[in-house]
């Protein structure tokens, strides 16, 4: 009997110690997917609500990170109407218990009811904490549209051009953009460009996908400085029928301007803070511009003089555009407190021709304490 019961004893104290690893393995296991990401196909849904064939539409999907761990990057899969072939998104590393927004374009040209479904991190490349939440679906109607949506439609933008402020010996340079607004391709076209009461000039623009635009450009002299008005056309002549006529023309003022030349300016200047100490560090600052309608030919100095002394400080100055400048500044440091002169000479060699040699110069007098 005592044979028995010490076996008994034995064997339950056996099962007891070898049961104990298993359940630390467990507790460890249970801890490790806690903290793994997991990453969940949220939100499905598309816009606008209500899709007509030959019509862009988004396929929008929220992407949440439901895990307690940051989730690398990964990838997505859309499938639409049953396709075998998905649209591939790319899906940034996403922080824990953070969500983010994906879309993608979807154009289809047949009405009735399709499926959309997406498919998180398809390959299974992140180990997460639930790998059933990556998928979703959603079920939406495209209707049919009217005969006049199956058209495209050119769209011409507002005439840009290069220099913006143009002289009389510039070669001004035109840029047309031709956009397709339509569901459908439209065909080699011609687009147009007036300039002034110049003549007509004809321009040809390929074949545009849905969408997608076509840019030409035109290169011209206006010798004469006077306002002038450019006009655009796409689709000149009408021969391709569209959706609207009425958005293919754009047009735009502008001035050329004669006896053009840079003027470098040095327009203001002023010590910062404005009560300097003896023996600490303050700022000599100044703004230098250029107000003349030419951009400046090469880039060049500035120099600044303090307190009567012939040696300056020089600071190197782009080649600045018309109408445009920039603020510099010299750190100085005067030991002695007394009453001084900062002096800024642009251009100080005068290698740059100008308008106006005259505003080259400024000075203002300041103390130090």
């Amino acid at each position: 009997m005592n044979n028995k019961l010490n076996a008994f004893i034995f064997l339950l104290f056996f099962i007891i110690v070898t049961s104990l690893p298993c359940q630390d393995l467990k507790a460890n296991l249970t801890a490790t997917v806690a903290e793994l990401p997991d990453l969940v196909a949220y939100q499905l849904w598309i816009w606008p609500d209500n899709p007509t064939s030959r019509e862009w539409f988004d396929v929008r999907v929220r992407v949440y990170n439901e895990g307690s761990r940051a989730s690398p990057q990964s990838t997505m899969n859309i499938f639409v109407g049953g396709s075998n072939k998905p649209y591939k998104i790319t899906i940034n590393p996403l922080s824990a218990k953070d969500a983010r927004m994906y879309t993608q374009k979807i154009f289809l040209d047949a009405p009735g009811k399709y499926i959309a479904r997406v498919v998180v991190d398809p390959v299974n490349k992140i180990r997460e904490s639930n790998e059933n939440n990556n998928t979703r679906q959603f079920e939406f109607r495209v209707k049919k549209a009217n005969s006049q949506e199956y058209l495209p439609d050119l769209t011409v933008s507002t005439p840009y051009f290069l220099p913006k402020v143009p002289c009389t010996d510039d070669q001004i340079t035109f840029r047309i953009t031709v956009h397709n607004n339509g569901a459908v391709a439209a065909p080699a076209s011609k687009a147009a460009i007036r300039v002034g009461g110049g003549k007509l000039v004809l321009l040809d623009i390929p074949m545009i996908n849905p969408k997608e635009f076509k840019s030409v450009s035109l290169a011209k002299i206006l010798p004469i400085a006077q306002k002038y008005r450019a006009v655009v056309y796409a689709d000149y002549g009408n021969k391709i029928k569209e959706y609207d006529e009425g958005n293919n023309e754009k047009s735009k003022n502008f001035e050329v301007f004669g006896n053009c030349c840079p003027d470098l300016t040095t327009n203001n200047v002023w010590v910062w803070p404005k009560n300097p100490v003896a023996g600490e560090e303050f700022d000599i600052r100044f703004w230098i511009t250029n107000n003349g309608k030419k951009k400046s030919p090469r880039p060049t100095t500035v120099n600044i003089y303090v307190g009567g002394s012939t040696s300056p400080y020089v600071l190197n100055v782009i080649a600045w555009g018309p109408n445009t400048g920039k603020m510099y500044q010299q750190k100085i440091i005067l030991n002695k407190a007394a009453k001084y002169v900062a002096r800024v000479v642009i251009d100080p060699m005068n290698k740059i021709r100008e308008c106006r040699e005259d505003n080259n110069k400024r000075q203002i007098e300041f103390r130090v304490k």
